[in-house]
């Protein structure tokens, strides 16, 4: 006489990359195609692939920057306010599925301040071409987009240039978020002291804008809103007719 049984095979979630897991949300196997540690902070690994950016939360893996990662890892997805996390699922979270190997040194991706968005939260950036300002701590400022400079790594000799007005600057970060008076913030978390860069010049690039913003005139100073010719606006060069 021969038994049998029926096995029921749980569905299981994949996500073929780091954005796709961060929009299944919940638990998901997520496949690991070259995906790049950025930076190690305690037991927070800053991972990213060619779709986004998370941190891999007190998962536990014997990990550096530089590290190459492919395979699969299961695990859920969190945020902590709005930070994007892999977070570990008891004994289903583990290295044994996904391979490790030397990488280049990491670098930032290049960006404008105002093309930066929740969706950029937790990679490795350079942001070129802000103005720094004092309020409430330092701010990196372009338009009316701003984000907070601090060094959350507590790293030795990283700090902010004591003169800044009138400069412009080149900020190396992770890109996330902190709290301040009860709401979160974007933050530019320092990997390196702000490097000061020359002021937008040349008109290689004008643009025209129909509509007058917050603007500086060619010489650093601010003009008001009904200002017309050619001005720096959010760090770049625009036509304001």
């Amino acid at each position: 006489m021969t038994a049998t049984a029926a096995v029921t095979i749980e569905d299981q979630r994949v996500a073929e990359d780091i954005a796709q897991f961060k929009q299944l949300g919940g638990e998901a196997m997520l496949r690991l195609t070259d995906a790049q540690v950025t930076y190690v902070y305690g037991t927070n690994v800053y991972l990213r692939d060619a779709s986004a950016a998370i941190v891999l939360s007190n998962c536990g893996f014997s990990l550096k920057a530089g590290n190459v990662l492919n395979g699969s890892v299961f695990g859920a997805y969190a945020e902590s306010n709005k930070m994007p996390q892999f977070m570990p699922v008891g004994n289903k979270t583990t290295s044994e599925d996904f391979t490790v190997a030397s990488g280049s040194t990491p670098r930032g991706r290049h960006v404008w301040l105002r093309d930066l968005t929740e969706a950029d939260y937790a990679d490795m950036v350079v942001v070129d071409t802000v103005r720094l300002v004092r309020d409430n701590g330092v701010w990196a400022v372009s338009g009316s987009h701003r984000a907070r400079l601090n060094n959350s790594f507590g790293l030795r000799n990283v700090k902010v240039p004591s003169t800044i007005d009138g400069k412009y600057f080149s900020v190396t970060a992770i890109f996330g978020t902190n709290m301040l008076n009860g709401e979160v913030i974007d933050e530019l978390k320092l990997l390196k002291s702000p490097t000061e860069v020359p002021a937008p010049s040349g008109i290689s690039s004008v643009t025209v804008d129909p509509e007058p913003r917050k603007t500086f005139n060619l010489a650093g100073q601010r003009v008001a809103d009904g200002y017309r010719g050619i001005v720096v606006t959010e760090g770049r060069k625009v036509v304001v007719r």
